[in-house]
């Protein structure tokens, strides 16, 4: 998911890619050389699909990967609408929707299924916000009225 301008110096700051999300990720199993690059095996704290993988993806968070498919609930593939297979990319997600609030109980490494699901209800609120503001002629107009 791509991430708002003001807020892209904070995420390329060095405590995040140097400290921050290594941290969450160590916390999903995930594993790091002597220099501290990432090496991948982090999991998705919510469904379970491994990093950097390709996974088949069924309804409900439920992924495939080789033979084995896994549904959190139980959901047999047969009865499934919509199959499609994506990469794997584990997120950092802030569980309080601020950005400034790094404690370990507030983030979670989740992979983007699982963080576009999760941030749903906030993406809509702030849509509801901001999306008159792109129309100023509608919004001048909303004014006088």
């Amino acid at each position: 998911m791509p991430i708002r301008p003001e807020w892209r110096a904070f995420y390329a700051s060095k405590l995040w890619r140097f400290e921050i999300r290594p941290r969450i990720l160590r916390r999903a199993g995930g594993q790091f050389d002597e220099k501290g690059r990432y090496l991948g095996g982090a999991k998705c704290e919510e469904c379970g699909v491994p990093d950097r993988k390709i996974a088949t993806r069924g309804p409900e968070s439920s992924w495939k990967i080789g033979a084995h498919w896994w549904s959190p609930h139980g959901l047999p593939p047969s009865k499934w609408l919509r199959i499609r297979s994506v990469a794997v990319v584990l997120t950092i997600a802030h569980l309080n929707h601020d950005h400034s609030d790094n404690r370990d109980d507030n983030l979670e490494a989740l992979c983007q299924w699982c963080h576009l699901n999760y941030d749903k209800p906030h993406h809509k609120e702030t849509r509801e916000i901001h999306k008159d503001q792109k129309r100023p002629l509608l919004a001048a107009v909303e004014a006088r009225v």
